[in-house]
């Protein structure tokens, strides 16, 4: 804590003077500016880095392994309209070879 009241007191006094302040701004603003940049300088030190294994999210989710012959439920669910939203294509696919096979012997006869 006493390192980031330190580092605050340091920008406070060095980005005051580098600030250019508009007419409409508040000293609260600035203020709260300056405190976002000094945490934001704090916490991209190198100390702040370091991963301790106690992060239950930091793996990566995107894939999965395989589970054996076990099915849940949502996996089913998602099977099936995967196979309906296939059968969906298929048939337009079909509709569209007949009605070009319809066209093609109307314009034959």
């Amino acid at each position: 804590m006493i390192k980031f009241l330190q580092l605050l007191a340091q920008l406070v006094n060095t980005k005051r003077q580098n600030i250019n302040v508009q007419a409409d701004s508040t000293d609260i603003d600035i203020e709260q500016a300056l405190q976002r940049l000094a945490l934001r300088k704090i916490f991209q030190q190198q100390q702040f880095s370091v991963l301790d294994g106690l992060n239950e999210y930091d793996e990566d989710f995107s894939s999965f392994s395989a589970r054996g012959e076990l099915i849940t439920h949502d996996m089913m669910r998602t099977a099936k309209r995967l196979i309906q939203e296939q059968d969906q294509v298929t048939d337009i696919n079909n509709e569209a070879v007949t009605q070009d096979l319809n066209r093609d012997d109307a314009k034959s006869v």
